[in-house]
């Protein structure tokens, strides 16, 4: 099951990330160490929910066991419960490791409590078993079973870094891994930030942005958002770690302390695969979350020194921009949709990549989609071709209709895109003033400018117009979307213009940059600052060639050819993908072969010249 009725039960992301939490530490998963079922009936009690989950990915196979109490306090009965191994620091967490004996299946007997059985695999997501655009997006989607494993890794992660002389912090999860448009094999971002009401925080930083805007744009000192204790006389002995000679930021230092701890103290990690980028624009610690396999990037915020103008908010970035994403992602699957179907074709396509220097990261390329979605509008026409009114005596009934969908027209109306209006350009020295009275119609994506103006991102009336669309009418309004989406790159020109997201227009690019895209939460802040020509060219290339791609074309007898459309470059691009892996094994596994009939040589080799020895000593 998707994650996606879930991530809708919650109008904010925070109140998600709350609710998932408090789930998470009523969670206990076990490692069956290998076997296939293990005894849930022995010193467990109170159990809500059993996930068997076989999990299977570039590391390997394992088998797992999410169990979920009714209460916090029955899964810390369980983990306190567990032995220590002798000789080893004990440290206690709530992913544990099965040593009894091989049981019999939870399916032979009944239980008091549901046993759900899942598999998670990264072969589902390279699947070509899809037919429709619905079914492309749905291998590709984040499972329910897969959310909850990411938060129980945070929240055992958080018992141990965030403890101590850090229990005034928490671990925060941000980008696409906790909204709608994540995947199973994304990474999952995390920031050390204070303990405090994100949500309200969040709020609050809408309307100092809005109200202390001038006209030139957002530069609002971040110190006025922060909500001060004054009720009491009373302050804490704290401690300041800012060195002006050797820590500009002010957490370098507490930074290597998290490495050290990740590296030596941590037995979800293993020390050597812990990597800490602290020289980086923006530093992070990168490492692997043993038996969930979830790679992670820990980022900081500790709230040390808020002297820099440029910001806007005492509330991360990344916490805000994931605030935005899933508020207006939340029940708009045609959002959602589309940014599925582009990350998967720019994965493939060698437009994004992990790896530094290569192509671009997944938020740069999505800052572009953000761009287009800013500048297409979404129209309902009423369709003239429909056969039977309503009312009259002749139209078909529903049975009808669900019987033979290609004989009667079900829906009245249809959708087309259009792009808006060109909006007037500041920088070229022209008048800007009212420029979103241009166009009558709302974008798909509305400006920043507009969501902080709007004050709320959860008030369904405002900026963030909920919308759900049905199989049909996604499969529909997909391809005509994704083609406007490569025209409008193919003929953009990225050496005079920048991106503005933050007003939704192209401006003047002012420096030398590749590609130039404002962050609309730091203005000063290119987010494409890193992208090379080769990985712009790429880009480029890309989507020119997938322009050729016809939609819907018509063959002699006027019946359509849907072979050539964005559906099948996705298709080609898998089977190409797919040749290239299988490719690669087979060379890795000849150079296995290759090295071990060099091995077993040198043994017999070696093995003939020691008896030769003996004979000799003889």
């Amino acid at each position: 099951m998707a994650a996606t009725s879930y991530l809708n039960k919650f109008p904010s992301y925070c109140k998600m990330v709350s609710h998932a939490k408090n789930l998470a530490k009523r969670s206990i998963l076990i490692d069956h160490g290998g076997l296939e079922h293990i005894d849930l009936n022995t010193n467990f009690a109170n159990i809500e929910h059993v996930y068997q989950i076989e999990k299977e990915n570039r590391r390997g196979h394992s088998r797992l066991s999410l169990i979920e109490f009714k209460s916090v306090e029955d899964a810390d009965r369980v983990a306190s419960s567990a032995r220590h191994v002798d000789g080893l620091l004990p440290i206690s967490l709530k992913i544990l490791r099965y040593n009894g004996r091989l049981a019999r299946s939870l399916d032979d007997h009944k239980t008091p409590f549901p046993v759900e059985k899942v598999r998670l695999s990264s072969e589902r997501q390279d699947s070509l078993d899809f037919n429709s655009y619905t079914d492309l997006i749905s291998n590709n989607m984040m499972s329910l079973v897969a959310l909850k494993l990411r938060f129980v890794t945070l929240v055992n992660f958080e018992k141990i870094l965030c403890s101590g002389i850090f229990d005034n912090y928490e671990l925060m999860p941000f980008g696409s891994s906790v909204t709608d448009m994540a995947s199973e094999s994304g990474d999952l971002d995390l920031v050390v930030t204070r303990r405090l009401d994100h949500h309200q925080e969040i709020i609050n930083s809408f309307r100092n942005m809005a109200s202390k805007a001038p006209e030139s744009g957002f530069h609002a000192t971040a110190s006025s958002n922060r909500i001060e204790n004054q009720s009491t006389q009373l302050v804490h002995l704290d401690k300041s770690i800012y060195s002006e000679t050797k820590d500009n930021s002010g957490f370098r230092g507490a930074m290597r302390w998290f490495d050290h701890v990740l590296r030596e103290y941590m037995p979800l990690t293993d020390g050597f695969g812990v990597l800490c980028l602290h020289r980086a624009k923006v530093p992070i610690i990168k490492f692997t979350s043993r038996v969930t396999n979830i790679d992670c990037d820990l980022s900081f915020d500790l709230g040390l020194d808020y002297r820099e103008l440029e910001s806007n908010s005492t509330v991360p970035p990344g916490i805000m921009m994931t605030e935005i994403l899933y508020s207006l992602c939340r029940n708009n699957n045609l959002i959602t949709a589309l940014v599925i179907y582009l990350r998967i074709y720019a994965k493939l396509n060698s437009i994004t990549s992990k790896v530094s220097g290569i192509g671009m990261t997944n938020f740069q390329f999505l800052s572009l989609v953000i761009f287009f979605l800013q500048q297409t509008a979404l129209e309902k026409v009423e369709n003239a071709t429909t056969p039977y009114l309503p009312s009259s005596p002749e139209a078909p009934s529903q049975g009808d209709i669900d019987a033979c969908p290609s004989k009667f027209v079900g829906r009245k109306y249809r959708y087309e895109f259009r792009p808006l209006k060109r909006r007037r350009n500041r920088s070229m020295g022209q008048r800007n003033d009212n420029e979103h009275n241009d166009d009558p119609i709302r974008p798909l994506f509305p400006s920043f400018k507009d969501i902080f103006n709007g004050g709320s991102l959860y008030d369904d009336s405002g900026v963030n117009v909920q919308q759900h669309y049905d199989e049909d009418e996604l499969n529909e309004m997909l391809p005509g979307l994704i083609m406007r989406f490569f025209r409008f790159y193919s003929s953009f020109d990225f050496d005079r213009y920048s991106l503005n997201l933050l007003e939704s227009s192209r401006d003047k690019k002012l420096d030398n940059s590749v590609l130039y895209v404002m962050n609309p939460l730091e203005p000063n802040r290119n987010i494409c600052h890193n992208v090379n020509r080769k990985g712009l060219e790429q880009l480029v290339k890309q989507v020119r060639e997938s322009c050729n791609y016809e939609v819907g074309s018509r063959s002699y007898i006027g019946e359509a050819v849907p072979a050539r459309d964005p559906l099948h470059s996705i298709r080609k691009a898998l089977l190409k993908y797919k040749k290239q892996v299988k490719k690669g094994r087979t060379l890795l596994v000849s150079d296995e072969d290759d090295f071990l009939v060099r091995d077993n040589q040198r043994a017999d080799y070696y093995g003939r010249t020691n008896e030769i020895a003996r004979d000799v000593c003889r």
